[in-house]
């Protein structure tokens, strides 16, 4: 183990069951340094990165802050660098970027290779959206799951996983890999349960994390808005809790990890106090019926079928 990036003795830390995520508008970057503090002062201690958000630097000046023992910091690995030589660097960059020393859980962010030289930029600067790139067709799964493999044999990382991945590209990789993921982060909420997909990791030792824990109710009309809906909002004032809370503490008691994301103090407070209520198994089942599959995160990739079947296959 490289002793610049943690020593091999050091406890492994678990990831926390509440992360805080930080993608973020890049239009107003002095609101992430605002938010990550309060964060950290509200009690969380797992930090949800990725190399596309191109905010690690800002982000790592407020880590800077925090005992490093005391936090738990996961970031991802974009489309245009899966090849094994390029995922090495990009890992040794997050870092960098972030100032941790290792990382605690590194990610592939979507599970498909782009042409490194067909992504010029990851984020487009007018409109703050992902670049597209083109299928690379000179690096398989195989070789870059055995490099993320390496990350941790050079002490980069304590823990490897994946992004988006459906079962079928999941199953495909579990048929390889030397080390299990440890954990997929994929969208999930009520509108969007996800239970096959849940129950497989389960069975494999796999963490699921949800990104959009809550939906996107800040861009959804009341129909699409899960925070609106009738029995969630019927749950929250019986618990004496906000709907946001609701649908948390369901993620929690289904066994998911969440790390919802919010520049406002009070909601940043808000998500994490969770502690003080329960919902019992027909409340539990109330929620997971309110599934329509309905995904909101479907960024402008050049989609193809057998591409999205690797999502939600």
């Amino acid at each position: 183990i490289n002793a610049e990036y943690g020593d091999s003795q050091t406890a492994i830390m678990e990831m926390p069951q509440v992360g805080f995520g930080t993608f973020n508008d890049l239009q107003h970057p002095e609101q992430l340094a605002l938010a990550v503090r309060a964060a950290y002062a509200a009690g969380y201690r797992h930090f949800d990165c990725a190399e596309l958000y191109s905010n690690q630097q800002q982000i790592g000046a407020e880590l800077a802050q925090m005992p490093r023992e005391q936090i738990y910091v996961t970031s991802k690995v974009w489309n245009h660098n899966q090849r094994p030589e390029r995922l090495v660097e990009a890992c040794r960059n997050t870092i960098a970027e972030l100032g941790v020393g290792f990382l605690d859980c590194y990610l592939i962010h979507w599970p498909f290779p782009w042409r490194p030289e067909s992504v010029p930029s990851m984020l487009d600067p007018d409109t703050g959206s992902p670049v597209m790139g083109q299928f690379d067709q000179e690096v398989s799964l195989e070789e870059t799951w055995a490099a993320m493999e390496g990350l941790i044999d050079e002490g980069l990382v304590r823990h490897i996983g994946v992004s988006n991945f459906g079962q079928g590209i999941l199953s495909e990789l579990l048929g390889f890999a030397n080390i299990v993921p440890y954990c997929n982060q994929v969208e999930t909420h009520p509108f969007l349960v996800q239970p096959g997909l849940v129950d497989f990791c389960r069975e494999q030792g796999i963490k699921v994390v949800a990104y959009h824990p809550i939906g996107k109710p800040s861009k959804r009309e009341p129909d699409n808005n899960c925070l609106e809906h009738p029995v969630v909002r019927a749950l929250a004032s019986k618990h004496k809790s906000t709907p946001a809370q609701v649908v948390l503490k369901w993620q929690l008691q289904r066994g998911v990890t969440v790390i919802p994301k919010s520049c406002t103090e009070s909601r940043i407070q808000e998500n994490i106090q969770l502690s003080g209520f329960c919902l019992d198994s027909e409340e539990m089942t109330e929620m997971s019926l309110l599934d329509r599959n309905q995904h909101f995160c479907k960024p402008g990739f050049p989609w193809t079928d057998e591409l999205w079947e690797r999502v939600v296959g």
